[in-house]
């Protein structure tokens, strides 16, 4: 059956609500640090961490995003995703019982997941989920920490 992020399984959505810390603050959801990355202004940085994650997402759209976003997105949302679970062992726990990954949306994301009615899609965040279960909350840490100080290099 065809479902999405939803019921028992919305916490495998960024979307959903549960505090993430990273880089010394204390985000709402993974949603908030994936938008986080898309700019590199401070004033940027500071909505990402004060606003919602659902107005963040509208508002993000109109914002200048970092020079190979298409590229630095999957990275960005590595780090989001792996953040999350690193941190939240209840929902580590759940993901490693998951079988099968698919963020089906009705929306027509063919990139971050498949189209529900046509089944077309990349599934990047499914992907990502099924990297993320694969590891340990210790192989978490250490993989999110390598790809932030390949940043600051």
């Amino acid at each position: 059956m065809r479902e999405g992020f939803k019921n028992e399984k919305a916490y495998l959505s960024n979307m959903f609500e549960r505090d993430v810390k990273f880089e010394g603050k204390v985000y709402e959801s993974s949603e908030n640090i994936y938008m986080s990355f898309k700019n590199d202004s401070k004033k940027w940085k500071k909505k990402c961490v004060k606003t919602n994650r659902y107005e963040l997402k509208k508002i993000s759209r109109d914002i200048d995003l970092v020079k190979d976003w298409n590229v630095e997105r999957l990275r960005a949302m590595r780090i989001a995703v792996f953040l999350k679970f690193s941190q939240n062992k209840d929902l580590k726990k759940k993901l490693s019982k998951e079988k099968k990954i698919v963020e089906w949306n009705s929306w027509g994301d063919k990139f971050w997941g498949k189209d529900i009615r046509t089944g077309v899609g990349e599934n990047n965040l499914g992907k990502i989920l099924k990297e993320a279960k694969k590891m340990t909350v210790k192989e978490l840490k250490k993989k999110v920490k390598k790809m932030i100080e390949k940043d600051k290099k």
